[in-house]
Order: C-alpha cells, then sequence, then structure tokens
C-alpha cells in the first residue's frame, strides 16, 4: 500500500539532548501544486534525499549483524551499507613492520574527509567508487560502485565520533554490549576473516582495541539517539528476519503498540529494537515512493 503524501511531511517537535528526536522523520513535503507552483525537478530531489542512519559500537557487538537484519527486511536496493572500514587510510609506503604496527581502532588511522566526501554524493544523489581496502598491504584501491538508495546505513565503531559525519546523520544508534561477549565475537571473526590466531586477537586486543574503545568508541555513545543494550549469553543482540517476501513489510507502520517508536524528551539514548528500526525506514521508504508517483504524475 502506498502511503498517503500528507504523511511525508511529518516531523516531531521533541528534542533529546538539545537536539530534534526525530531530526526527519521522512522527506519533506513537495510544494503544492496551484497556478503560481514554482516546484521543480530539485524540488522533488530534495523531498527524495535518502534518510541517513548511523549504527556505532564497539568491535565484535554485531554491527554487521544488524545492518544485514536490516537489509533482509526491506526489499532489495532500498538499504545501503556505508562502511568507515572501507576508509582506512592508504598505507601500503610502510613496510611490513611499520603496517603491523598500526592502530586500526584509532581515529586517525580513517580518512573521515574522503569518507564525508562519499556520504554527500550519495546522499545528492551520485554513484561512488566505495574504496577496496587490503587490511594486510594497508592498500585503498577502486572497489564497487556503489548507488545511491532510499536509506544509508552509515557503520563503524567510530562513526558517532565525528561531527561531520554527526550532523549528516537524521538518526543515531549505539549498540552496547558487555566487553567480554564482545571478545568472544572478535576472535571469531578475526580468525575467520582477517587470517588471525586466537593469542593474536587477545594481544591486539589488549594493546589497541580496548584501550580505544574506552578512550574513543564508548564515549561516542552520548551522541546516539538510541541504544541496544541487551544480549543474552550465546544469543544474537539482534533477532534473526523473519523467513519470506521482504516486501511483506511494506505497509503503514502502526502508530502505538509493543512497536511503538520511542518518546522523546529524555536527554539520554533510548532503548529501541529491531521492529522500531524497521518501522522507521519502511515509513521513509513509502514516503519516497508517494513523493516519486506524485513527481512522475506532475511530469518530473
Amino acid at each position: 500500500m502506498e502511503l498517503p503524501l500528507q504523511r511525508c511531511g511529518f516531523r516531531d517537535v521533541g528534542v533529546l539532548s538539545a537536539r530534534p528526536y526525530f531530526r526527519r522523520m521522512a522527506p519533506d513535503p513537495l510544494p503544492q501544486q496551484g497556478p503560481n507552483s514554482t516546484r521543480t525537478a530539485a524540488d522533488v530531489r530534495k523531498a527524495t534525499k535518502p534518510l541517513v542512519i548511523g549504527i556505532a559500537g564497539g568491535s565484535g557487538s554485531g554491527k554487521s549483524h544488524l545492518v544485514h537484519r536490516l537489509q533482509a527486511r526491506l526489499p532489495a536496493g532500498q538499504v545501503l551499507v556505508f562502511p568507515q572500514d572501507a576508509y582506512y587510510h592508504d598505507r601500503s609506503d610502510l613496510d611490513l613492520p611499520a603496517r603491523q604496527a598500526i592502530n586500526f581502532d584509532a581515529p586517525q588511522a580513517i580518512d573521515f574527509d574522503y569518507m564525508v566526501r562519499d556520504l554527500d554524493r550519495l546522499v545528492s544523489g551520485q554513484a561512488i567508487a566505495l574504496p577496496d581496502y587490503d587490511y594486510w598491504a594497508c592498500r585503498r584501491s577502486p572497489g564497487p560502485t556503489l548507488e545511491p538508495a532510499p536509506i544509508i546505513v552509515v557503520e563503524g565503531i567510530l562513526v558517532l565520533t565525528q561531527a561531520a559525519l554527526r550532523e549528516r546523520m537524521d538518526h543515531r544508534l549505539f549498540i552496547d554490549i558487555p566487553e567480554d561477549l564482545r571478545l568472544i565475537q572478535l576472535v571469531e571473526r578475526d580468525k575467520a576473516e582477517r587470517g588471525r590466531t586466537a593469542d593474536e586477537v587477545l594481544e591486539r586486543y589488549q594493546a589497541t582495541v580496548g584501550p580505544m574503545h574506552h578512550r574513543h568508541v564508548l564515549p561516542s555513545r552520548e551522541h546516539a539517539d538510541w541504544i541496544w543494550t541487551r544480549f543474552a549469553p550465546g544469543q544474537s543482540p539482534w533477532p534473526v528476519a523473519d523467513e519470506g517476501s521482504s516486501d511483506a513489510v511494506l505497509k503503514e507502520p502502526s502508530p502505538a503498540g509493543e512497536h511503538a517508536l520511542p518518546k522523546p524528551g529524555t536527554s539520554k539514548p533510548r532503548p529501541i529494537d529491531l521492529e522500531q528500526l524497521v518501522q522507521i525506514m519502511v515509513q521513509h521508504v513509502l514516503c519516497v515512493r508517494g513523493q516519486q508517483q506524485d513527481a512522475r504524475q506532475r511530469g518530473h
């Protein structure tokens, strides 16, 4: 079903930490058609601007798992993942011992200027070449082409530490998982994906990952609108997506009930679950579809 166009300009006036709680629940409405209408193609592009969601949390907290679940809940092409890990500085000029000494968990390791420029291009409707980073050689090269999507998820341990990224996000989420559980996940991931032994992972955690988490990652929690903290041993922090067609979720979210959106008016990040995130994303996709349909009918 299509969401009525008049819902696409919805804004919540609540405030969280001196910022609008829902900065942009959905696109701004197009100027109304009339005898003196000045509606242009630029109006259409502005009204269908992507929804940008930032997801941060310590290494091994389940960020990648979450974004995969979100992608699975919406039709293909609606959610674009924009990963921080693609934007490490190219240090291929260093010898092997120097490369092995790089602290990948410090903000200085990331080329955030480059990342912000690419995010701006995506938000403006331009495709980008996502960098392909080789951890062994510390080399950054052109990677796959990313096309813009209605929803852009900016994901990485340090994405909430940067004001330039935060100001481009409509919603910010921090996954706060106990350290021992994150470490278990980190060992399994690095063994499988980066060829490290368990001892190497533990040594790296003690030397850089743990200290950088407490110095940079954890303090960025205060910039989040929402937080996820519930985690049972042996269970994923995020529910597995329902099987079946993802198009089934494209219906107008219910305004109340078990998965109602969090209420504004608190200075602390609010808890949120997968269904609440899906509702926000679905509402935005429906609004964008409605605006695009309206623009097509009016000849833009």
